[in-house]
């Protein structure tokens, strides 16, 4: 379950997206269409007490893959790891599209980025640290040399793990 504190981090910073013409408002899970909020459905959680949040991300118009994947990789990431150091592990993974009968062969997204924490107060401390203007300020400064600002999303993960060992013998 999110506490309270990461939910109003989450909701300031979403908020303040928002605000920036940066982050278009969805309806959200718990039917708050247009109103701020954050898009996590309450309740849920990690079985092993993890948080895991993801962050769908588009490159900035005009920046080639290589250009996003450099810089991301070099300076980006540094960012990550400087302001974010009690993550148990912060991921990027590259998204390549897949040419297929339903998809255009076209990125909507150039990369899935994860942080995950070890429970609920690690992700709190590091949303507080990230809530404050000056790192807010140099993180956004950054962002903004990198991404698509506009297209943005972030997520709370809720996992369910299917097993399919037990899967295969039922078929």
């Amino acid at each position: 379950m999110v506490s309270m504190t990461t939910r109003s981090l989450l909701v300031a910073a979403r908020a303040t997206l928002l605000a920036a013409g940066m982050l278009a408002m969805p309806a959200m899970a718990d039917g708050t269409a247009g109103k701020t909020a954050t898009a996590v459905v309450l309740g849920g959680g990690n079985a092993d007490g993890t948080v895991k949040l993801v962050f769908m991300l588009k490159r900035r118009a005009g920046m080639s893959r290589e250009e996003f994947l450099r810089y991301y990789e070099s300076h980006h990431a540094r960012l990550g790891e400087k302001y974010v150091p009690n993550a148990i592990r912060y991921v990027r993974r590259f998204l390549d599209p897949m040419a297929g009968p339903s998809s255009s062969g076209d990125a909507d997204y150039d990369v899935l980025t994860e942080l995950w924490f070890a429970n609920q107060a690690e992700c709190d401390k590091a949303m507080k640290l990230l809530s404050d203007p000056k790192v807010h300020a140099e993180i956004q400064a950054d962002e903004e040399r990198l991404f698509d600002r506009a297209a943005m999303r972030m997520y709370v993960i809720t996992e369910r793990d299917s097993k399919m060992a037990a899967a295969r013998a039922r078929h």
